[in-house]
């Protein structure tokens, strides 16, 4: 689901709360989760921080769907990181 089209204008923690509720996994760019998740102590379902260099945006979602293959149930709870970068 993406929360640009089911909840458009929501703050992160209206996001988090709805994802934990609804037991998903983030996908996000936004360090912003970590933040939530970590410095702040609020409860998550799982997040996947996605980092990528500019040059690599055509593999993200082959990368995303990788990830989430791999990892599966252990991303349940967890906060992960995937950063792609292409060297010249």
């Amino acid at each position: 689901m993406a929360i640009v089209e089911a909840a458009k204008g929501a703050t992160d923690e209206q996001v988090l709360e709805r994802a934990l509720n609804e037991k998903r996994v983030r996908i996000t760019e936004d360090r912003d989760f970590g933040q939530l998740v970590y410095a702040r102590g609020r409860s998550s379902a799982g997040a996947i921080l996605v980092r990528f260099d500019s040059r690599a945006r055509r593999a993200k979602p082959a990368t995303v769907v990788e990830a989430v293959t791999k990892l599966g149930s252990r991303l349940r709870d967890a906060f992960t990181r995937c950063a792609v970068s292409l060297r010249s």
